[in-house]
């Protein structure tokens, strides 16, 4: 049922979508009913919701405390965290000696952007899926931002810096 929908592209999307997260629930049911078991007894026990606090923090956090740093760290080494050393490591450098570090971060932001630009036709990526001008408007808005860090850092080691910086942006933005 899932598969045959367009998740919230469309009502008739919807519709099997909702059934279709149900699926595992009504089956359990019906097994749970198969065996002799009380369904009214089942469903209270797996829908109790005092615990103690910490299964709730912990069900929270567990998640992001094992993907998220995986997937940040494939995005550093493998993704755009790359481009730093030549963004912030040379670009910005070289123009913040002519230009304010505000006026060098939006150009920086201005190249950035026009470079990753393409991406946004490209079918399969991120950056595909994303509204292309709000999208731009961020890694100009990120670029100033970085910027900033850049110059209070005194450029000292920046690249871990700007990397976990960007690769959080960009793992963010994947997330929503």
């Amino acid at each position: 049922m899932w598969a045959s929908s367009e998740t919230g592209a469309t009502p008739t999307g919807t519709l099997l979508f909702v059934p279709g997260g149900l699926g595992p629930l009504a089956a359990s049911a019906v097994l749970v009913r198969a065996s002799g078991r009380s369904v009214r007894a089942w469903l209270r026990e797996v829908f109790a919701a005092r615990v103690a606090l910490r299964y709730y923090i912990l069900a929270l956090a567990l998640p992001g405390i094992v993907e998220y740093p995986l997937f940040l760290g494939f995005i550093i080494l493998f993704g755009g965290g790359l481009e730093e050393p030549g963004w912030r490591g040379y670009l910005l450098p070289a123009l913040q000696e002519t230009y304010s570090p505000l006026t060098a971060g939006l150009i920086v932001g201005v190249v950035w952007a026009g470079w990753h630009l393409p991406l946004v036709f490209i079918s399969g990526t991120i950056q595909h899926t994303l509204r292309l001008g709000l999208y731009l408007l961020q890694l100009v808005e990120l670029s100033i931002l970085l910027t900033w860090l850049t110059n209070r850092s005194h450029r000292s080691g920046s690249f871990w810096r700007w990397s976990l910086a960007s690769s959080l942006w960009d793992t963010a933005s994947t997330a929503t």
